[in-house]
């Protein structure tokens, strides 16, 4: 179960989305600030943007796995465990594991 942050964590959360928006503004390409973007509005328990947003990520580029991931661990943290299992799932069979 995820719990509630606590008001300065939530603080930090805030902040950070607000940060990496502007850097998202300035690069759109910029996975990273993207990443982490979702990260501060999952922190926030912002589900339905961070969804949003991921899901749009991942239809700009489908074929990146970090994306894919993200967006299935989203499913997860949701409790919507049939699309976070097929998501896992289609990233397995995507993925080549080095041995």
């Amino acid at each position: 179960m995820v719990s509630s942050p606590n008001p300065i964590v939530l603080t930090q959360y805030v902040l950070a989305q607000k940060y990496y928006q502007k850097a998202l503004d300035k690069d759109p390409d910029d996975l990273e600030a993207l990443a982490r973007l979702v990260d501060s509005l999952t922190g926030q328990q912002n589900w339905d943007q961070a969804l949003s947003l991921i899901q749009s990520a991942v239809s700009k580029k489908p074929g990146d796995h970090s994306l894919q991931l993200l967006q299935a661990n989203i499913f997860l943290w949701t409790k919507n465990f049939d699309k976070a299992r097929k998501k896992f799932n289609y990233i397995l069979g995507r993925v080549r594991l080095k041995e």
